[in-house]
């Protein structure tokens, strides 16, 4: 299975949560959001030999802010639910397979090989003025063999898919929030190998925004 391109993300530090269970189950067709309270400041963990610090790993239902005034940059990202499925949704208008797809088989609407991670998420701009928020910010990334890698270019999925050069540009009125929804394909292999998690800033230069959410069911670190 040919991975995509791999940009290897080194020098992340500390990453963490109190009370979490490292759990790992791929299994499954479908996993669904858990709501559930804890505490992550001032914690650390390991994840495949790295560690990562409670202010990075976030959860279902955690906002992450990102403002920037030098860029125009003020917007909030909460994300709602993340479900890995086989389910082919919506309309072919909603979808992009060309690109992290190629290989990917399907029958009557289910995924032969591999699934669809789906990630619903609210973006508010906090802006006075539009803002042009782009869908491909919300990604995946993974922890391999000692690395951080990102997993995703572009959605393959969205619910508010544009045409052309504007397919995830979606523009947002001032104090506007938007309900989203987008799915990345993610190969058997690194379902199998990857410990996979949502990158609210994926392919972005915002590193110092970096923040990671697990995701139910499949990421190593999971609420009690």
């Amino acid at each position: 299975m040919k991975r995509k391109k791999i940009l290897l993300i080194c020098g992340i530090v500390a990453l963490c949560i109190s009370a979490c269970s490292v759990t790992k189950n791929n299994s499954g067709d479908s996993t669904s959001a858990v709501n559930t309270e804890d505490e992550t400041e001032g914690k650390t963990i390991k994840i495949d030999g790295l560690s990562f610090d409670g202010n990075t790993i976030k959860f279902i239902n955690e906002e992450t802010k990102f403002l920037d005034d030098a860029i125009g940059m003020n917007y909030t990202i909460l994300i709602k639910n993340i479900e890995m499925s086989s389910e082919i949704k919506g309309d072919e208008t909603c979808w992009q397979k060309e690109i992290g797809m190629e290989d990917a088989e399907e029958k009557e609407g289910q995924l032969i090989n591999g699934k669809i991670i789906y990630i619903d998420f609210v973006v508010t701009n906090n802006l006075d003025n539009n803002y042009d928020f782009y869908t491909s910010t919300i990604g995946l990334m993974g922890v391999y063999d000692g690395e951080v890698r990102p997993l995703s270019e572009s959605p393959n999925y969205c619910n508010l898919m544009g045409e052309g050069k504007d397919a995830f540009k979606v523009t947002l009125q001032p104090g506007e929030e938007k309900n989203i929804q987008v799915g990345y394909y993610v190969c058997s292999e690194d379902i199998e190998s990857t410990d996979i998690y949502v990158d609210p800033s994926s392919g972005t230069l915002y590193d110092s925004y970096k923040t990671f959410y697990s995701i139910p069911g499949v990421s190593s670190i999971q609420k009690e």
